[in-house]
């Protein structure tokens, strides 16, 4: 594997841990060694392996496997029919949305997020990504025009801005929207709440 890929240098990485004395490494380095020795592994042995670690990179091997057919990471979509996802990509999906759960609780070592990041597309809080994404645009808007994008606006982008703005007071007045939203919304050059709309 080329040094000069993400995964490359995630393997170089762990080759140069792999050297040091072992009491120089952490629990972390310890167990993270055991899934980099099960990656570097060639397939048809990590196939055969039973270990945990083995279990993990077959995951993960299948995941790369996908994303390099599909040109993207797996999706669930539960609007679409059930037959409309392949099998493989419902399970690849679910063993992604698993891992996301599992560094939240800290379950994973450092290999294995490590590992994860090197899969193209791949994001620890897609959620987040894309609020933030809107957010920029948003701020970019009001920056470029000198106003918040209105509803009466012929352009549907800027309609559609309007929408997810409103749609964040929505949400901050019924006190849902997250602190760390609420923080970045107002450092935002234009942005105000509004008045509370009447109670129903």
């Amino acid at each position: 594997m080329s040094g000069t890929t993400p995964l490359g240098r995630l393997h170089a990485k762990y080759a140069e841990i792999s050297l040091r004395d072992d009491r120089d490494l952490t629990p972390d380095d310890r167990r993270s060694l055991l899934y980099y020795r099960a990656d570097i592994t060639p397939e048809q042995s990590s196939m055969e392996s039973g270990s945990g670690p083995a279990l993990w990179v077959r995951r993960i091997r299948e995941l790369d496997a996908f994303v390099a057919r599909a040109g993207r990471m797996p999706r669930e979509n539960n609007r679409l029919p059930r037959a409309h996802i392949s099998v493989a990509e419902r399970r690849a999906a679910a063993w992604v949305r698993d891992q996301r759960k599992a560094i939240g609780l800290q379950q994973l070592v450092s290999y294995q997020i490590e590992r994860l990041d090197c899969v193209p597309g791949y994001s620890h809080s897609p959620l987040d990504e894309r609020w933030n994404a809107r957010r920029d645009t948003y701020r970019d808007f009001t920056v470029t025009r000198g106003h918040a994008p209105a509803y009466r606006s012929i352009d549907q982008a800027e309609r559609s801005l309007a929408a997810w703005a409103d749609k964040q007071r929505m949400y901050y007045w019924k006190k849902t929207l997250p602190d760390r939203r609420v923080r970045s919304l107002e450092q935002l050059p234009t942005w105000t709440w509004g008045s509370r709309p009447p109670t129903q």
